[in-house]
């Protein structure tokens, strides 16, 4: 599936993604920050990160995207890997990822099948960071009821979410304990100098 990315619109168009971009107000940096977005299929996280300032934005998706952002790349899992074995993909300041991780590793999208996909998808992402970088991620949040649901989507609570988070120190999570839960955090761990 080919989507198309283009200039304009780059400002949140609803309450949600307004909600959203207050996220950015918990003390994260992203004024001049390269950003590193996780599954997109509409691209208002990419938007949102432009609008407030990253330097630019890489979008990993499975299906491919085309754009003519100059502040925008995107890539496929298979481009992403290419790249990065080919020393060309740079370290990200920030990863930022609402709604995807969830779905990592269940072939709701086309990816293969593997029941630690999302907990891989964020280790992943460690290792291309710079120290001290942000993960804000948001996914389904259930205390009660954790879990996968078909293979629509894993619901997160306290059993699975410590191992999404594996090596990331917390720092703010948002109140609700259902829905889209939003944490953020930096990066934590052993990493050779960059």
């Amino acid at each position: 599936m080919n989507r198309r990315c283009t200039r304009g619109g780059g400002r949140p168009s609803d309450a949600r993604e307004r909600k959203q971009a207050s996220l950015f107000d918990q003390g994260v940096a992203i004024k001049g920050a390269r950003v590193l977005v996780i599954g997109s299929e509409n691209p208002w996280v990419e938007a949102l990160c432009l609008s407030v300032g990253a330097a630019e934005v890489t979008t990993l998706e499975y299906g491919a995207i085309r754009t003519d952002h100059p502040q925008l790349k995107t890539f496929t899992p298979d481009a992403f890997r290419s790249a990065y074995l080919a020393g060309s993909i740079h370290p990200f300041d920030m990863v930022v990822t609402f709604s995807s991780l969830e779905h990592s590793g269940l072939g709701r999208y086309g990816d293969a099948l593997n029941p630690w996909g999302d907990i891989i998808a964020v280790a992943r992402s460690w290792c291309v960071t710079k120290q001290k970088a942000k993960l804000i991620i948001g996914v389904m949040y259930n205390l009660e009821h954790e879990g996968i649901k078909f293979n629509a989507h894993r619901e997160y609570g306290n059993v699975r979410y410590p191992y999404l988070a594996t090596n990331w120190r917390l720092l703010w999570r948002h109140p609700s304990t259902t829905g889209q839960r939003v944490h953020i955090f930096e990066k934590h761990g052993h990493q050779k100098s960059e």
